[in-house]
């Protein structure tokens, strides 16, 4: 769905996102007051964006490479 709205894959993204992810659902949604449940779900939702990001990443090399193929004919 990101791919298809136009987001793309970048190396900052792929390392920062799942850390604002964390950080924004722990620090300023104030998980952490949830005790071990909040800590474990602000990790697996940074996870979660990681994939994401790692997906797009996945896509776009399969795109740029369909694309490639399909010029050299």
């Amino acid at each position: 769905e990101r791919y298809r709205t136009g987001q793309r894959f970048s190396p900052v993204a792929l390392l920062l996102r799942p850390v604002r992810s964390f950080l924004g659902r722990c620090v300023i949604r104030q998980g952490f007051r949830d005790g071990s449940r909040g800590l474990i779900l602000a990790g697996l939702l940074a996870a979660y964006e990681f994939c994401i990001q790692a997906n797009l990443w996945d896509i776009g090399r399969r795109d740029l490479s369909t694309t490639s193929g399909e010029t050299g004919r």
